[in-house]
């Protein structure tokens, strides 16, 4: 089985929720960004539905495989005014 290095850097809220600021993660390249968050942190895609992801600077779904990807973006929602 092969392995994919991603980094994974979660936003503003989603970063205080997961604790980190970056992590580097060797990670089988079916991986999707939800089993990854579930492993981080168990619930976290369910307690927070509305936020987005991102492989590579470009949103994707929940269940994208990360492929080849080389960073995952958390993104929370944002509101402005």
């Amino acid at each position: 089985m092969s392995s994919t290095p991603l980094k994974i850097l979660p936003f503003a809220q989603a970063r205080d929720l997961l604790g980190f600021s970056e992590k580097n993660l060797l990670l089988d390249p079916h991986s999707t960004p939800q089993t990854i968050l579930e492993s981080i942190q168990p619930g976290f895609t369910t307690t927070h539905p509305s936020f987005r992801v991102a492989l590579d600077e470009e949103y994707c779904s929940w269940d994208q495989p990360i492929l080849n990807s080389q960073v995952l973006a958390i993104i929370p929602p944002v509101s402005g005014g």
